[in-house]
Order: C-alpha cells, then sequence, then structure tokens
C-alpha cells in the first residue's frame, strides 16, 4: 500500500501554445503525480494557498486518503499476532470499525481514474471561447505541432496506478477478512467468559441444595 501511494500513477501533457511555450523556456511540459503528490499539489492549485479551504481539503485528503488507511493496517496486524486481553482486545477492535469507516483510499484512487477520462474534455469546456481571437494567430504563426490552440491537456494512466489498484483491493480483502475473525474471536471469547462466570453461580447452588438435602434426612 505504501508503495502504491509513492508510486507515479498519472501523468499530464499541456499541449497547444501553452505547451509550446513552456518548451521554448526549457521547462517540462509533463507532469507525473502519485497518490501523495496530489495531495501535496491542492494548495498550489487554490487562489489562495493559506487559506482555510484549502488546508481543509490537504487535511482531509491526507487524513482519509494515507493516513487512516496505514494505521488500520497498523491495528489489523496488532489485533491478528499480539496477545491481548478481553477488554483491550475489544477497545482496538472498535478502533479498527471506526478507521475501517473513515478510510477512503478505494473511493480517491477511483475517482482519479475515472475523472482522468473526462479531464481533456473538461479542460476545453473550462477554456470555452476565450480563446478564439488569439486561436487565429496561432494558427497563422505558429508551428503546427502547437495545434492550433492556446491550451489543450492530454491525461495518461500509468502502469503505477494499477499498483495502486491492486494494493487498495488487496487492502479491503485483507482488512474485512481480518476483522471478520477478529469479531468471531470476541464473541467466542464473550461466550466462554459468560460460562465461566456463570458456572461456579449453579455449582454453589447444587451445593446448597445438598447441605439442605442432608439437614433433612438427618
Amino acid at each position: 500500500l505504501g508503495v502504491g501511494l509513492m508510486i507515479k500513477s498519472v501523468r499530464f501533457e499541456i499541449l497547444g501554445a501553452a505547451g509550446w511555450g513552456l518548451d521554448q523556456i526549457k521547462q517540462n511540459q509533463l507532469r507525473e503525480y502519485s497518490l501523495v503528490d496530489m495531495a501535496l499539489a491542492i494548495r498550489s492549485a487554490a487562489s489562495n494557498p493559506n487559506g482555510f479551504a484549502p488546508w481543509l481539503i490537504v487535511v482531509l485528503f491526507v487524513g482519509t486518503a494515507i493516513l487512516v488507511p496505514i494505521v488500520h493496517l497498523l491495528m489489523l496486524l496488532v489485533l491478528w499476532i499480539v496477545p491481548l486481553g478481553y477488554k483491550v482486545q475489544n477497545r482496538i477492535y472498535v478502533a479498527t470499525e471506526v478507521l475501517n469507516a473513515w478510510s477512503a483510499i478505494e473511493v480517491y484512487t477511483l475517482s482519479v481514474i475515472l475523472s482522468l477520462l473526462q479531464l481533456r474534455q473538461f479542460a476545453r469546456f473550462m477554456v470555452g471561447d476565450k480563446c478564439d481571437m488569439v486561436n487565429t494567430f496561432i494558427q497563422q504563426y505558429l508551428p503546427e505541432s502547437v495545434g492550433g490552440t492556446c491550451f489543450d491537456l492530454e491525461s495518461e494512466i500509468l502502469a503505477g496506478s494499477w499498483v495502486l489498484v491492486g494494493a487498495c483491493c488487496a487492502y479491503v480483502v485483507s482488512a474485512m477478512i481480518v476483522m471478520r475473525c477478529c469479531h468471531r474471536a470476541l464473541d467466542n471469547r464473550r461466550h466462554n467468559n459468560s460460562h465461566h462466570h456463570s458456572h461456579p453461580k449453579h455449582q454453589s447452588t447444587n451445593q446448597f441444595n445438598k447441605i439442605n438435602t442432608i439437614a433433612v434426612a438427618g
């Protein structure tokens, strides 16, 4: 899961006159991002990077898509391999249920991959007719490789995204299996504890009945 979070999974290429301009000033037209890179780049895309809203989005993104899944896995590992008392085990299990509810790495991953399929169309919609006058100049004076437009964007899903998808699937499946096993183990321990506490009471009742029987017979 850590490798899937850090590996480059998507690529963007800036095209049109904007991409040509970047090439002329020796700037890279290509941008590659991992899920962690996307989280760190959110503030730079805001008009007010130090405002409350960008920071809130970053905190929610990093928390629910990165930190919560990692902590959730570590706590599941503790439940699976560390001998614990019933109360401690039950408390950790409740905490894992809360973390499982807040974990959203699979939601973000699916959202990013699906949004890439529509990103180019969305970019053209945002530009709209704002570049119509500029496009006429571009078509006349700039090379044909520019494409006759001021701005265009092409996105690509890299092989790393499938590593992230596989890691998300493994995380979801393993979490479901471990939590189900822990739930059954807690139920068994609860049943055994209740049976253990009820057995001495039953035994003392039998002894009391035997004493009464002997006293009456005497």
